[in-house]
């Protein structure tokens, strides 16, 4: 078997595998803060729109995940800014 036809046979087990995936039609981040809405399923990946529930704004572009576990990780990471500002405690 060549190097090629081996590359593409791996391709076609990759996505056939990712395919196989339940993707989450929509989730909420760990805070409640953004909804995750599923916008396309392709063959190795989903795209998600991100949407903030306060003010129900749409992330431009969306977020596009490999696994859903990565869609996972990532809605368990997401925060909003909370503002203010820090001291650096320069001179104290």
């Amino acid at each position: 078997m060549k190097k090629s036809e081996l590359k593409k046979l791996i391709q076609e087990v990759v996505r056939e595998y990712h395919s196989q995936e339940e993707w989450p039609k929509e989730i909420k981040s760990r805070y409640g803060e953004y909804i995750f809405r599923l916008a396309k399923v392709m063959p190795d990946r989903a795209k998600y729109d991100i949407i903030d529930v306060e003010t129900g704004g749409k992330e431009i572009g969306g977020r596009v995940y490999k696994t859903p576990a990565e869609l996972l990780d990532a809605a368990d990471d997401i925060r909003k800014p909370q503002g203010g500002r820090q001291s650096s405690h320069f001179g104290v």
